[in-house]
């Protein structure tokens, strides 16, 4: 199934952006503010599982890889260059290789790969659309901004294109020298039709009646039972964390020596619960799409 499929009938795709929204910054406000290795564990494995079925084996592959790659290089960058712990490993030169400083290594390198994992997930879910809706809360120009934003890059990408291949059609200089000229001509006109371009636009705004007072802004997305449903139970997930987060178990320490403290099995579980909820939701939404398929 193509990812324009799979969105359709995507029940994560179809929550409300807050909704959204509030799930995703628990995810990660849940990984940032622990050191638990079993909840880094635990948060990437759901992470992945998404990615999978959301975006289909290969990306979840290329993405655990990266994650492999991270975790890999993070522990080895700080065992080299954090020398606290009591357990010495080996020396190099007079430095200390401690375990603890390989294992903190490993756990940040876990959560720095499970952070990116979500966001490469949800980034699919919020398009450019509900980034805006969701920036037209705090005022009507910081979501112009952000669509601005979002319309700027591929449209500045497009006019450079278009630019060398007039450059090309035309020829282009012979060495590196006459090249890199080529390239800063090709900007310059980029730039000048871009500050064309913001006028025109501009003057169109004002046309349009645009800052007026009275105006009112349009949207295609309302509050039903399943996103009150899942922005009440995310609020719910949220106070069980804080809550387990302020007693301490959200955290072991590393140094001077590892104190793995016994997890807590309910803020385990609410973790398990929150980090593969995405999936959940999406396969329930798949089975109701499939009975409704069945019935017609």
């Amino acid at each position: 199934m193509k990812l324009e499929e799979k969105l359709k009938v995507s029940q994560m795709n179809r929550l409300h952006p807050a909704a959204t929204v509030a799930l995703y910054s628990l995810i990660l406000a849940t990984c940032v503010f622990s050191n638990r290795p079993e909840i880094m564990a635990t948060s990437l494995v759901g992470a992945l599982l998404y990615i999978y079925w959301l975006l289909g084996a290969k990306s979840a592959v290329e993405q655990l890889k990266m994650s492999l790659i991270i975790i890999f290089m993070t522990a080895l960058i700080n065992g080299l260059f954090t020398h606290n712990g009591a357990t010495v490993l080996f020396y190099i030169n007079t430095n200390r290789v401690t375990l603890e400083a390989i294992c903190y290594g490993l756990m940040l390198g876990t959560l720095l790969s499970s952070v990116f994992a979500w966001s490469k997930a949800f980034a699919v879910l919020l398009s450019s659309d509900k980034l805006i809706y969701i920036f037209s809360v705090f005022g009507s120009k910081a979501s112009l901004v952000v669509s601005m934003i979002f319309r700027s890059v591929p449209l500045l990408q497009n006019r450079y294109h278009l630019a060398r291949l007039g450059q090309k059609s035309l020829g282009e200089g012979k060495g590196w020298l006459m090249q890199l000229k080529d390239v800063i001509k090709a900007i310059d006109v980029v730039i000048g039709w871009s500050l064309e371009a913001a006028i025109d636009s501009a003057d169109s705004m004002v046309s349009r009646g645009y800052g007026l007072k009275g105006a009112t802004t349009f949207h295609l997305f309302y509050w039903y039972g399943k996103d009150l449903i899942v922005m009440a139970s995310t609020l719910i997930l949220s106070a069980t964390v804080l809550c387990m987060y302020w007693q301490g178990y959200g955290q072991i320490n590393f140094y001077p020596e590892i104190n793995w403290a016994k997890p807590d099995p309910i803020l385990i579980g609410v973790c398990v619960i929150m980090f593969f909820s995405p999936v959940v939701i999406d396969l329930f939404g798949g089975i109701r799409w499939n009975i409704s398929k069945w019935k017609i």
